[in-house]
């Protein structure tokens, strides 16, 4: 939707629209599963991936400015107010984002919640700030700077892909890799 948008292309924004209502917008919460592939079934995980609700709300409130599309205002203020609703939380005083509904709460992990500092995107907090204020949009992102700055690991002092943030201290995430990749920068 943003490489659309920034290309000017409004056929090809609306036809990436289109696929995404019909083939991704499959949750009853709003929000998008997080994977689509050609074979049966499409979706095989119905679960979110809260960046891709972010782009997602962040490219229609962007194309909604650019072109005057009250419909895609509306869409991402759905998709903002439920991000906000199923994918923030509190650990220890500090608003988070979980990198999808199920899978990272602190009730469903030993060492949850966990989060993943690349769902933080930062350029887009402000706009989903404007279209769901009720949310603690500035928490997280001083959530964000917080994790950046703490979740410092290893020799090189750098964040993992996923941390967890059992007991408030920032710590490689159980069960992944703790390693300082792609999802990282």
């Amino acid at each position: 939707l943003l490489l659309a948008l920034a290309a000017d292309d409004r056929a090809g924004f609306e036809r990436i629209w289109s696929f995404t209502r019909t083939e991704l917008l499959l949750r009853d919460d709003g929000l998008a599963a997080w994977s689509w592939r050609p074979g049966q079934p499409h979706v095989p995980d119905v679960n979110n991936a809260t960046d891709g609700d972010l782009l997602i709300a962040y490219g229609l409130a962007k194309a909604a400015e650019a072109w005057g599309e009250a419909d895609y205002l509306d869409a991402a203020t759905h998709i903002a107010a439920a991000v906000a609703k199923e994918t923030l939380v509190e650990a220890d005083g500090r608003t988070m984002i979980l990198p999808g509904v199920d899978g990272f709460r602190r009730e469903q992990r030993e060492d949850g919640p966990v989060v993943n500092l690349s769902y933080w995107l930062f350029e887009a907090l402000p706009v989903v700030a404007r279209l769901a204020p009720e949310a603690d949009w500035a928490g997280v992102t001083k959530g964000g700077l917080w994790l950046a700055a703490s979740a410092r690991f290893g020799h090189a002092g750098l964040p993992t892909d996923w941390i967890s943030l059992h007991d408030g201290v920032p710590a490689p995430a159980a069960g992944f890799e703790p390693d300082f990749g792609y999802n990282a920068i």
